[in-house]
């Protein structure tokens, strides 16, 4: 039997959040396609997590292997479980390369061992016929419609947000790289009448972004910071 599983969440970005995820299953019946679905809140999950509980849940609802097709709104959790990351996870038993369990090593196992008996045959973040539902009923806008530039500029912050400043410590020429990087992403989605953007990483992310100048912390080191004005930069 084929089944397209269907999963979206109304959480943002890669940091922990709360809000809600939704599932639905789609197979074909002799009267056409039948549907099943459900929608549950959530606490403090990232949303790759948010959207892999809820390919979990669809999965607990079938009862034989099938084939299945998966469709997620998330492209960070695509991209896990597409790219072999999870498969690379699957066979080291969700150690990571120091030795230590990953994040959320307890979601991904029990998704892991429900989605064993079936036969994977694809994953898409793609919009597909349920989007524009699943976002209303999520309490979204549908997301062709917020197709701004300040959400187009948000997108790249959450790109160099995920870049780990950790092995860069003390390298000048990586942080000068990364300050360029986020000056074209800004020449290219800046908003109109808007100053330069300012991102400090603190940590592993990014801490904030105002108008001004670019800055960008060693996160291993913050007194080996630069602050250049955005027309030097480039």
């Amino acid at each position: 039997m084929r089944v397209d599983i269907y999963a979206q969440t109304n959480i943002k970005g890669i940091r922990k959040s709360s809000g809600a995820f939704l599932w639905l299953i789609e197979t074909q019946s002799a009267k056409g396609p039948a549907t099943l679905n459900g929608k549950k809140s959530v606490l403090n999950v990232t949303g790759r997590i948010a959207e892999l509980m809820a390919l979990t849940c669809a999965l607990e609802r079938l009862t034989k292997p099938c084939e299945i097709m998966l469709h997620v709104n998330n492209p960070n959790l695509a991209k896990t479980l597409d790219q072999g990351w999870f498969s690379a996870w699957v066979e080291s038993g969700f150690i990571d390369c120091k030795g230590e369990e990953i994040k959320d090593a307890d979601k991904w196992r029990h998704f892991h061992e429900l989605l064993k008996i079936h036969t994977l045959i694809g994953i898409t973040s793609e919009r597909h016929t349920y989007s524009s539902w699943m976002a209303m009923e999520l309490g979204m806008e549908d997301e062709p419609k917020k197709n701004t530039y300040c959400d187009k500029i948000m997108q790249a912050v959450e790109i160099i947000e995920s870049i780990d400043l950790s092995e860069a410590a003390g390298v000048k020429d990586a942080k000068n790289a990364i300050n360029t990087l986020c000056a074209v992403f800004y020449e290219k989605f800046k908003p109109a009448n808007s100053g330069f953007v300012k991102i400090e990483s603190s940590g592993s992310g990014i801490k904030q972004y105002t108008s001004g100048v670019l800055t960008v912390t060693n996160s291993e080191n913050k007194r080996d910071s630069e602050t250049e004005e955005a027309e030097t930069i480039l």
